[in-house]
């Protein structure tokens, strides 16, 4: 299976702090599943290049800078270059302010292997203060049905924890620029409505920071 991870960024040093960048390469490089490449995208003003700066695992790295306008686009660019262009089967998605188990890609291509299309795991809030700081988490995602969270409007997949398959970017499509904080969700909804097989993982294995300036907010 040919595995790939991506990194998105835009002025990412005037945003995140720079241990919760390390922190969160740590988890990459220390994953138990090694055999993937490493796909980055600055679509920022900065000329930050991480795989450059810091050892972030993984076998090959690829890095462009293209100015884009937000992260939608840019996550689009990059998942179609993994999956349209390079021929990748999986795509791990990262978020740099966050952190990961180091099983997460181990279990996530467990989950490939059962046949989901696209696979997301439970998780635990930590603050902004400390790395180590759990202040709770949203459980009981993966006990639920898909319609049960979807009618309590709860977002069942973690966007930042998300492993796609080439199967789902093709068949149900992109992220809608126009409907940022909330093109994650509708995408879940839209493809889940069409059949996609989604598939949250009982064990948290991400790692979910709270803090002013996360990309939900609408950095």
């Amino acid at each position: 299976m040919k595995a790939s991870c991506i990194l998105y960024h835009s002025n990412i040093m005037s945003i995140y702090k720079e241990r919760w960048i390390k922190q969160c390469i740590k988890t990459i490089r220390e994953q138990t599943y090694q055999d993937f490449d490493v796909f980055e995208l600055n679509y920022g003003d900065d000329n930050t290049k991480l795989s450059q700066l810091y050892d972030v695992g993984g076998n090959k790295h690829f890095y462009e800078k293209i100015k884009m306008n937000n992260h939608a686009e840019a996550m689009n660019y990059l998942i179609d270059k993994v999956f349209l262009v390079e021929k990748y089967d999986i795509c791990f998605n990262i978020n740099l302010d966050d952190y990961y188990d180091t099983y997460r890609f181990e279990k996530q291509i467990e989950s490939v292997n059962e046949g989901y299309e696209l696979i997301s795991s439970e998780y635990r809030f930590i603050s902004e203060r400390g790395d180590v700081d759990i202040i709770g988490g949203l459980a009981g995602l993966s006990t639920d049905t898909m319609e049960g969270l979807f009618k309590r409007d709860i977002t069942p997949i973690a966007h930042p924890c998300v492993c796609y398959t080439k199967d789902f970017w093709v068949k149900y499509g992109k992220y809608n620029p126009s409907e940022i904080p909330m093109e994650d969700k509708l995408l879940w909804v839209r493809s889940y409505s069409k059949g996609a097989k989604l598939h949250i993982i009982k064990t948290p294995l991400l790692y979910y920071r709270l803090h002013q300036k996360q990309v939900s907010n609408g950095i």
